[in-house]
Parts: structure tokens; C-alpha cells; sequence
């Protein structure tokens, strides 16, 4: 399933160095923040990449505070694991080409680790 909400998305937006959304013609970013379990995988996927086209995301702790800014502007295609301490993200991603965020990693509505069918 596709992380990417892009209902109300903001468009022509991006975080810039610091994590602060920019004016940016070159993406767009989700409406909402992302809840993430620290230790999943996600992977992070758009078929078109240039070298001004790619994710960054900010993450934030369990209160919704700031923790930093994140980006990979090498690949379009990447899995990333979430942090000990981060428990949201918010996307800025390409705003060209088929564009996805999906869970690697599964988790059951108690945030146990699912693997291959079992627990973990």
C-alpha cells in the first residue's frame, strides 16, 4: 500500500536544508505526517530521477517534535529504516513520475513485528 496520501498535497513545495517548506517547483509535499514504528523499513521509490528530483523527509518523535531533516538525492530507489526515535514523517517527493512510499517491514495494530506469518 502507498504511503502517499496525496489528497491536499501542497504543491510546488519542498523542505529545504533545514527542514523548513520552501517555494519549489520541482515537488510536492504530503498534507499529513506519516506514522512510522522505529525499526521498520520503508522504501522510497519514483521511476524518474534526475538529480534535482528526489525525496526528502522530515522526521519527528513521538510529541511531534522535530528531530531532522532527511534526504537521498543519489537514488529514487531506496529503503530506509526509521530511527529509534522517530515516530512520523513527512514526505516532500518528486513531482514527476509514478511516486511511492511502502512499508518493507509489516507490523499488526500493536506494532509487533510481523514476519513471514508469524511474530517476531
Amino acid at each position: 500500500m502507498n504511503l502517499l496520501d496525496r489528497t491536499g498535497e501542497l504543491t510546488n513545495k519542498v523542505f529545504d536544508a533545514s527542514g523548513v517548506l520552501s517555494i519549489n517547483a520541482i515537488g510536492n509535499v504530503m498534507a499529513k505526517l506519516v506514522a512510522v514504528v522505529p525499526g521498520e523499513t520503508l522504501h522510497f521509490y519514483c521511476e524518474n530521477f534526475d538529480n534535482k528530483y528526489y525525496f526528502r523527509w522530515n522526521q519527528y518523535d513521538a510529541d511531534g517534535n522535530f528531530v531532522n531533516r532527511q534526504v537521498n538525492n543519489v537514488s529514487n530507489d531506496f529503503d530506509y529504516t526509521v530511527p529509534v526515535n522517530v515516530c512520523y514523517i513527512w514526505i516532500s517527493y518528486p513531482n514527476v513520475g509514478e511516486v511511492s512510499v511502502t512499508r518493507v517491514t509489516a507490523y499488526d495494530a500493536i506494532n509487533t513485528k510481523i514476519t513471514g506469518g508469524t511474530t517476531a
